[in-house]
């Protein structure tokens, strides 16, 4: 395990976890592949305060600035963590 003193926070989030079905699509604030789209309007569409990912390739110059993508805060699950 990479960080192992985030566990136990870690399994208490993925307990509050909700399964959303897919949305359909509709314009995106932000520019993403199409692949990547359907991720983001899932989030959109479940009011999610947060989008956790990995792919700081697409999502990356979108991290961090919920005033450009619809009041969503992208993060790596590590920055997500580390925060107080």
């Amino acid at each position: 395990m990479k960080f192992p003193q985030y566990a136990a926070r870690l399994e208490l989030l993925v307990a509050r976890l909700v399964e959303v079905r897919q949305p359909a699509p509709v314009g995106t604030v932000i520019a993403l592949p199409e692949k990547d789209q359907p991720i983001f309007f899932a989030a959109r569409s479940a009011r999610a305060t947060h989008l956790l990912t990995g792919d700081k390739r697409h999502f990356g110059g979108h991290m961090n600035r919920p005033r450009d993508t619809a009041g969503i805060v992208i993060q790596t699950v590590t920055e997500f963590l580390a925060a107080p």
